[in-house]
């Protein structure tokens, strides 16, 4: 067993090769309910104003604030047996969200964020698709700018997304996906979890 031990972990197949395949048809059948974001990073407001570095995409909410908002929530769940071998199966979850990026000739990496500011939490990411659109996870946390940004990041890890993979961090560290150049699509799971 490998224990996450709130620095970062990178674990290659964390789903066996049928799991991955059946997320990746149970994700992308016709029927599944994804929603459009006008910001990815920034989040949802009021006022939808989409600009030309609108961070856009599709998006899938299971858990939010800790409490199931999606009907689809009972067909993943059983992905959750499989943080026990990791350690972080017994941790309440705050959120669970898919996400969807197509295809942009942007190469650059997406606005920096965390998932929950001021709220300790570890964030799992986990790659449904071979796909570029690498992840960054950046040395600067949450915790030491408490009011306001960084205003330059110092880069701590880059893990490039494949099938099955997962990547594990603290969530107070300021991180950032990208686009895909080259693949249809970038295909991910977000879990955030309590401590």
């Amino acid at each position: 067993m490998t224990t996450f031990n709130k620095n970062f972990l990178e674990v290659e197949n964390f789903l066996n090769p049928e799991e991955q395949q059946e997320l990746i048809n149970y994700l992308c059948k016709p029927n599944f309910p994804w929603c459009f974001t006008h910001d990815a990073v920034r989040g949802i407001t009021d006022k939808i104003i989409i600009h030309d570095d609108s961070i856009v995409g599709m998006f899938h909410t299971f858990v939010y604030d800790g409490n199931v908002v999606s009907p689809f929530y009972d067909d993943i769940k059983w992905i959750f047996s499989k943080f026990e071998s990791i350690g972080l199966a017994d941790r309440p979850l705050m959120r669970i969200r898919a996400g969807m990026f197509f295809k942009h000739p942007d190469h650059g990496s997406h606005p920096a964020h965390v998932d929950a500011n001021g709220v300790n939490h570890t964030t799992a990411v986990y790659y449904v698709n071979d796909c570029d659109g690498d992840f960054y996870l950046y040395e600067e946390k949450d915790s030491d700018y408490p009011f306001k940004r960084p205003l330059e990041y110092t880069i701590k890890k880059v893990a490039t997304p494949s099938q099955g993979k997962l990547v594990v961090f603290n969530g107070d560290h300021y991180h950032a996906s990208s686009y895909p150049n080259r693949s249809a699509i970038r295909l991910a799971i977000t879990f955030n979890f309590l401590p």
